[in-house]
């Protein structure tokens, strides 16, 4: 097939695109240090970053946006919550060790959940960001060095951490 629309905006390589609930919107990230919303391919919002943006999405109401840069490797990740009708920053967490990856929002929206590389899962309270509890995954074996992703079960009870080498833990 051929495609229906063609988004351009950015000037820099795109990392990921994601559409809201709804499918109505859509959310990029790129190398240049943005995330963009789009709205019939045309660019709605622009949501800036200090260095490359590596991920984004939506909270299942679609009333937040969640994005996540990596400037340089010794700073951390950054991780901003927006305003995903205004674009309005509401909140930032700077220096996670964990790399721009393994952010999940809770079913119920009340909770960012963060994968940090050192083992680590954050249970980030919405909209203020505040740690509400940090869990440390215990290392079953040697080659787990940093895990990747964290998904909530749909009840929100449970979390499932998942590590590079494709171990899991509940």
């Amino acid at each position: 097939g051929r495609p229906l629309k063609i988004i351009k905006g950015h000037t820099a390589g795109l990392r990921t695109a994601r559409f809201a609930p709804d499918a109505a919107i859509m959310i990029t990230t790129s190398r240049d240090g943005t995330a963009r919303l789009w709205k019939n391919a045309a660019p709605t919002l622009t949501l800036s970053h200090p260095g490359e943006v590596h991920s984004a999405d939506f909270d299942h109401a679609q009333r937040f946006v969640y994005t996540s840069s990596l400037a340089a490797p010794d700073d951390g990740a950054t991780t901003r919550l927006w305003s995903a009708s205004t674009g309005t920053l509401l909140a930032e967490v700077n220096g996670q060790a964990s790399g721009p990856r393994g952010r999940v929002f809770s079913p119920k929206d009340s909770e960012l959940v963060v994968a940090k590389g050192d083992g680590t899962v954050q249970f980030l309270l919405l909209p203020s960001m505040k740690v509400r509890l940090e869990v440390k995954v215990p290392v079953i074996t040697k080659n787990r060095s940093r895990i990747l992703h964290a998904h909530f079960d749909p009840t929100g009870q449970l979390v499932v951490a998942r590590w590079k080498d494709g171990h899991e833990a509940f």
